[in-house]
């Protein structure tokens, strides 16, 4: 699995290097991910991430991020920077060219090593550039005829990944028959079936505009770990079931320099979504005694069970997020340093 993710990084960021700069299709609030690229991922996802890449680079942190990585201090004489370099002979600009990315897996992707997966990237790209990519991959880069299109092979004695630049709007990377599927259905190919949970939730309007969203599956690993050790009395104090708990959605966004965040556990057991969402607020009280940064940091958030699951909903100023930062870092660097004593 490491080593199919380090391939495909590589691919992408050639990809993202031939973003050309120009006019960008702007993101219309509302319309978020579901533009196209949630209905160009398997209907029947286990999981599901999706990035909001235009409002991430509208946040005042992004140039500071964005110069560390690829900017002026991303270069010095001794150590050049390939990604910046591929940015620069590109022309890429990030804040007007790179709009989102959707991620889907299909099957047990919790347990297993190399799961199947699609990545749906929407951005504006110039194809006349392709050349690009088969000069930066060399000959380990094959190419595969499908539906009209050329699909950019990477592959090995385990792994293999397709890419696909179809029409200047979206790119698709991944497991090779994953990709064919979502060309089959950018081209009107293939019909779109109606989504399943992991998608449909997220094409709500409470998480379509996010900056991050997922939907996942509540895996056993899960359930048995928050059950508690049955030799540890004082962990029963924190137990919880999720025996019939299905999956976990989750957004978070920034907007008017305020966090938010929301967690949704769906679980069709009252009673035990009751007691979880009991255990949550507990802990939430013990972290908010640890100071007044972690109290104001933890004053709006709201956790309630219902017979549909537990939902957990907060917001808070970037303000306060820096300053809890700052108080964590405090925390551990004291108690580092007690430990360096002791030593």
């Amino acid at each position: 699995m490491r080593k199919r993710l380090s391939v495909l990084i590589v691919l992408l960021v050639v990809a993202f290097g031939m973003v050309n700069l120009g006019a960008a299709e702007k993101q219309k609030p509302g319309t978020g991910f579901n533009g196209g690229s949630l209905e160009l991922l398997p209907p029947d996802s286990t999981g599901v991430f999706t990035f909001n890449f235009q409002k991430f680079a509208g946040m005042p942190f992004f140039d500071k991020i964005y110069d560390k990585m690829i900017g002026s201090k991303a270069n010095t004489p001794e150590n050049k920077n390939p990604l910046k370099m591929i940015f620069e002979s590109s022309g890429l600009d990030l804040k007007k060219d790179f709009i989102s990315l959707s991620l889907g897996f299909v099957g047990d992707f919790l347990g297993k090593e190399s799961p199947d997966f699609v990545i749906v990237i929407r951005a504006n790209y110039n194809k006349s550039i392709l050349s690009m990519l088969e000069k930066a991959m060399g000959p380990e880069l094959k190419k595969e005829a499908y539906s009209g299109e050329s699909l950019y092979i990477f592959k090995d004695d385990k792994e293999t990944i397709a890419m696909d630049l179809p029409d200047g709007k979206y790119i698709l990377a991944g497991t090779p028959r994953l990709v064919k599927e979502s060309i089959d259905r950018l081209k009107g190919k293939a019909k779109t079936a109606s989504p399943g949970v992991m998608i449909g939730k997220l094409k709500s309007p409470e998480f379509i505009d996010a900056l991050l969203s997922f939907s996942m599956p509540v895996s056993s690993d899960m359930k048995k770990g928050v059950k508690g050790d049955p030799d540890k009395p004082e962990a029963k104090m924190f137990a919880m079931n999720l025996d019939k708990a299905e999956s976990v959605l989750g957004l978070i966004d920034l907007k008017d320099n305020t966090w938010s965040t929301l967690i949704e556990l769906i679980s069709r057991d009252e009673v035990s979504n009751q007691q979880v969402a009991s255990t949550l607020n507990g802990l939430k009280g013990m972290a908010a005694m640890a100071g007044p940064e972690f109290m104001e940091a933890f004053k709006n958030l709201n956790i309630t069970g219902s017979a549909q699951g537990v939902r957990l909903e907060g917001s808070m100023t970037d303000e306060t997020l820096q300053k809890l930062i700052r108080k964590i870092n405090e925390k551990k660097e004291a108690e580092a340093s007690q430990e360096s004593i002791a030593k």
